[in-house]
């Protein structure tokens, strides 16, 4: 086999990967029930009209949700696929592919300048497919994301205002948002009476999408008992219940938050997990004080089976080397992954600087009080200096194109920080 012919092979394969992972979501998408809100068929229709459509809205409105209902359907069986990096995109061949999801196309907490460069790259040539009729083009994104974005995407017409749809909680009519919450509280088994229904709906301050506030409450007991009162600060009363869960399920969270790489269900036993993941378990367990490793990783897989639906969810992840599949464990939603490093950062920030999501790591944390700093933000002391600035290089080395990210840290503002770390 030719050079060109492996590349092409492989190619296909991670192509293929994709499309599984996709048939994944929206297996799951059905399951759940999807309720076509006026904002979706708005939706389809500009994307019929068009054939490209940016879905942008505040985190939990469903942009993700709505994405996938729009590919769920007959015509676009087994040639739709949903793309996650600038990278997914070389395997996109327009001979197998109609239509394409790009999710949270330039970030997923805040804008990642190295990750809009990178697409800045290949956009002209999904417009070029676009304008053929070859593509239908779906992006995701978050609405302060996107506002940044702007001033680089310069002439893109992809970004078109008459090509954008804004989800907004605020433009769900009351029958919508009661059967959103009555999807959620039929899922996890939950009862209410209609009174404090329609409480829920007026106490919504709208700071988190509906469709996640309703997921947090009808899935967690302890947020459930706040009552329709959650509804009016679901981030503060989300976090201080990830504050107050016993050490060893917080354990469960604050692993998965570190692992880079998925984690595979087969994997959560002593027997079976990677050496490099015994030692990361065994570390949290050591700065969050809680215990002895092989009981830790005993208590993973029981802590994973509760928390699924709410905290995280299976999916399945394909190594096509061996031609499998397997379980793989996620964050359900980039709410609860910020929610968990929001403590485990006021706990260890220094887990949080080693392990969490570069993007994360530069645009969630803060050296200093800065104006732009806010409760949802990870403050990073003195003690832990060298160990970003270490993680920095390293970045750097790996991930050139982080550069532009890292240099509008605050820390690099900072004459101690120079101090401390010698550089």
């Amino acid at each position: 086999m030719s050079k060109a012919q492996e590349e092409r092979r492989l190619e296909t394969d991670g192509l293929r990967q994709l499309k599984h992972q996709t048939e994944d979501k929206l297996n799951t998408l059905r399951s759940l029930k999807c309720i076509p809100t006026k904002q979706a068929e708005e939706a389809k229709k500009l994307l019929e009209g068009k054939r490209s459509i940016v879905i942008r809205g505040n985190p939990g409105e469903g942009k993700t949700t709505t994405a996938l209902y729009l590919i769920d359907n007959e015509i676009h069986k087994n040639r739709r696929v949903v793309l996650y990096s600038p990278q997914d995109w070389k395997t996109v061949d327009t001979e197998w592919v109609d239509i394409v999801v790009l999710e949270d196309i330039f970030g997923k907490f805040d804008l990642d300048s190295g990750r809009l460069q990178e697409w800045m790259v290949y956009l002209p040539t999904v417009e070029d497919h676009h304008d053929a009729g070859k593509l239908q083009v779906i992006i995701t994104t978050r609405d302060d994301i996107l506002l940044k974005a702007y001033s680089m995407l310069g002439s893109h017409k992809l970004f078109f205002d008459d090509l954008t749809l804004t989800l907004s909680s605020k433009q769900l009519n009351d029958s919508e948002k009661i059967s959103i919450l009555n999807r959620e509280l039929q899922r996890h088994k939950k009862n209410l009476e209609e009174d404090q229904k329609v409480k829920c709906i007026d106490n919504f301050s709208g700071l988190v999408g509906f469709p996640q506030c309703c997921l947090l409450f009808a899935g967690d007991s302890k947020l459930f008992d706040r009552g329709p009162e959650f509804f009016r600060s679901p981030c503060k009363f989300f976090v201080a219940n990830i504050t107050k869960l016993e050490a060893t399920r917080f354990l469960s969270l604050a692993f998965l938050f570190c692992k880079e790489e998925n984690l595979y269900e087969e994997d959560l036993s002593l027997e079976t997990m990677p050496k490099t993941d015994k030692h990361l378990l065994m570390e949290l367990a050591s700065n969050l004080r809680i215990l002895e490793m092989n009981a830790s990783i005993t208590l993973l897989r029981d802590t994973y089976d509760i928390f699924l639906d709410l905290y995280v969810e299976k999916s399945m992840s394909y190594d096509f080397s061996f031609r499998s599949d397997k379980p793989c464990i996620q964050f359900t939603h980039a709410t609860v992954y910020e929610a968990v490093g929001q403590v485990l950062g006021d706990r260890c920030p220094e887990m949080v600087v080693k392990y969490c999501d570069s993007e994360f790591l530069y645009q969630r944390t803060y050296t200093a009080k800065a104006k732009d700093a806010n409760s949802q933000n990870v403050f990073i002391p003195v003690s832990v200096y060298r160990c970003l600035a270490e993680r920095m290089v390293w970045d750097v080395i790996k991930k050139g194109r982080l550069v532009q990210s890292i240099v509008k840290h605050s820390s690099l503002k900072q004459h101690d920080f120079f101090e401390e770390t010698e550089i």
